[in-house]
């Protein structure tokens, strides 16, 4: 399988298994000073979230009802320490 198809397989299952992950909408790779992978979709409560995972391995939660601001906010804070 190509490097994508592995990664978006790998963060499915960790947003399954770390934020009650039941229907995946979207996946999202970001790659520029270091790796990290968005999955959008719905918890087994229904409500949308964003599950944000390091390569690292550190996951994320974010109720998509607050809105891709804050996602958006998380990953400039991100960005930022890396290139401060």
């Amino acid at each position: 399988q190509s490097p994508i198809r592995e990664a978006h397989k790998e963060a499915v299952a960790i947003a399954r298994q770390d934020a009650n992950l039941t229907r995946q909408k979207g996946f999202y790779w970001y790659n520029r000073n270091q790796i990290y992978y968005t999955v959008y979709g719905l918890n087994k409560k229904n409500q949308d979230i964003y599950v944000l995972i390091s390569k690292q391995g550190k996951v994320r939660v974010i109720p998509a009802k607050n809105g891709i601001r804050i996602v958006a906010k998380i990953f400039w804070n991100i960005l930022w320490k890396i290139t401060d």
